[in-house]
């Protein structure tokens, strides 16, 4: 497992939230995942409902996400969500989040943006931070 898989996903998230974002305005939660063969694409969740909760699809994608590293269909996965963050100065700004994580590490990026005049998307400069692992957790036992 390398960094290019991650890089790969998070490029995956980034392009879906983008176009979702210059759409619609807005996106649900959705995720990425590349499988034991090195094959990546998109996933989303679904509970059924026309309107579903952000955390019920959040903790539906993680569950899956769970179930196969469980069961060594996928080496990596990645949750991407529209987030709102506030800044040391108060300042509240909307931000695409995307968790990646693979067994050796968990990682949370944020990329702050701004919907202007017809829609268009401004955004600002990706931050990195480390993560807790939720889905590629060492045995215990």
């Amino acid at each position: 497992m390398g960094r290019d898989e991650l890089d790969g996903l998070l490029n995956l998230c980034l392009d879906f939230a983008n176009k979702m974002l210059t759409e619609h305005g807005e996106f649900y939660p959705f995720g990425a995942k590349v499988s034991s063969d090195g094959e990546s694409g998109l996933v989303q969740g679904s509970t059924g409902e026309e309107r579903p909760s952000e955390q019920a699809l959040i903790a539906l994608m993680l569950e899956g996400f769970r179930d196969e590293a469980r069961r060594g269909t996928i080496r990596a996965c990645a949750l991407c969500v529209n987030v709102a963050l506030t800044r040391p100065d108060g300042e509240r700004v909307d931000a695409v989040r995307v968790t990646l994580e693979d067994a050796n590490e968990a990682l949370n990026l944020s990329l702050p943006y701004k919907i202007g005049f017809r829609g268009r998307v401004k955004y600002g400069e990706l931050e990195r931070n480390p993560a807790q692992p939720q889905v590629f957790r060492p045995n215990p036992y």
